[in-house]
């Protein structure tokens, strides 16, 4: 009986630990997050009332609060700035702000582009049976746990306000433009706690998981690449070496299909993602340098962790949209070497010719920002060159001279 009892658990739990896993490699969470900040990624006749309304009211307090925050830098920076740290600073914020409205702007525009590239996606996993589920769990746990990491935050800040009343009074004259309103002290934490949620949600959070949006669209990229290399390693050693080309050359045009969808619709976002990421991480890297700091407890923990995550953000942009070009490399130096021993046999010439002019009509598959840069190895030494040479540069103008001390 007991056997029986022990091997019914160990049937359930192995049913329970697949299923789990099935629905990580189905579930999209990552577009359902998302849709719940704002931003229109999935057909809304999808959707329950209740997420469409959720959906609304991010997209109208983000906006809202994030053009109100523009105000405040504006205020800022005309009766605090009086040196050019200062002015640095808040410049770089406000630019960041201008930098992600431009970035939803470019989701709005393109909403139809990325719904069409979800579906087109969906269309050619179910009839080429692609499996991406390792991808897909990867993108999903990494969504929980940043949605975890982020609720823990947020949750700590509101307790911050209610806990520090002298915090909270600050807040609340910052963000009124010092006006000396009189109101109670529970409507004061209210306003200060829809502004930051409302603004963190809108300029740290949705940023964090776009990134990993455009990064789920280049391991699916990356998948396919390799896929196609796999497929000519077969070629290599079988007898059928013509058809296992065929099979190769049409499963590479839907690859270079998917890839030009993916540059349609995100190219314009990206760029204005990689534009905040890299503002923020400029900005924070001159706090690093020592020339300019807070002296507000939340703000200092806030960009310290979010400058860590934007840092990590924006290389990790860098480095898988450039995997996608280093993988293509690779199919166009096998084809050209499978292609060279193909035309030494007199049955296979014909078919080495057609593989290589096949090879030579399609364009590298190179992902780019709006087309303005395309990520490649060296763009990622570019980027850490141009961060800490103009940070340095601008340290160096803000040193005071000799005469000056």
């Amino acid at each position: 009986m007991l056997k029986d009892l022990s091997r019914f658990k160990i049937k359930s739990d192995r049913t329970m630990k697949r299923s789990f896993k099935k629905k990580m490699e189905n579930g999209n969470i990552l577009v359902l997050t998302l849709y719940v900040l704002g931003i229109p990624v999935v057909n809304k006749q999808k959707q329950r009332k209740t997420l469409r309304i959720i959906h609304m009211l991010s997209l109208i307090f983000g906006q809202f609060f994030t053009l109100y925050s523009l105000a405040t830098y504006v205020f800022d920076l005309a009766n605090f700035c009086d040196n050019l740290s200062c002015s640095k600073m808040v410049l770089s914020l406000m630019i960041w702000e201008i930098s992600l409205i431009m970035n939803r702007y470019s989701i709005y525009s393109k909403r139809i582009q990325i719904k069409g590239l979800l579906e087109s996606f969906e269309n050619i996993q179910r009839v080429y049976k692609y499996k991406l589920g390792k991808n897909m769990i990867i993108i999903n746990v990494l969504t929980i746990v940043f949605l975890t990491f982020s609720v823990t935050y947020l949750g700590l800040i509101m307790l911050c306000f209610f806990v520090d009343r002298n915090e909270s009074e600050e807040w609340f004259d910052d963000l009124t433009f010092n006006s000396n309103i009189t109101v109670s002290f529970p409507i004061k934490v209210s306003f200060n706690i829809i502004y930051i949620v409302s603004t963190r949600l809108f300029r740290l959070v949705t940023p964090q998981f776009l990134t990993i949006f455009y990064i789920q669209w280049c391991l699916i990229l990356n998948r396919l690449v390799k896929q196609c290399i796999e497929e000519l390693r077969i070629s290599f050693h079988t007898s059928n070496k013509h058809c296992i080309i065929q099979h190769f050359m049409r499963n590479y045009s839907v690859l270079h299909e998917l890839h030009l969808m993916v540059e349609s619709a995100l190219s314009m976002e990206i760029f204005w993602l990689m534009a905040s990421h890299f503002i923020i991480v400029f900005a924070m890297l001159s706090k690093v340098l020592g020339f300019f700091g807070y002296f507000d407890l939340i703000l200092d923990i806030e960009n310290t962790i979010f400058f860590f995550l934007d840092t990590i953000s924006l290389f990790s942009i860098i480095f898988f949209a450039s995997r996608v070009n280093k993988e293509d490399e690779r199919i166009r130096d096998k084809v050209k070497d499978i292609a060279f021993h193909l035309s030494l046999v007199k049955e296979t010439k014909e078919t080495s010719k057609l593989l290589i002019r096949y090879i030579q009509s399609k364009r590298h598959l190179v992902l780019t920002a709006w087309g303005i840069f395309q990520f490649k190895k060296n763009f990622l030494f570019t980027s850490v060159g141009v961060l800490i040479t103009y940070n340095l540069l601008i340290l160096q103008l803000n040193t005071p001279s000799a005469q000056e001390k």
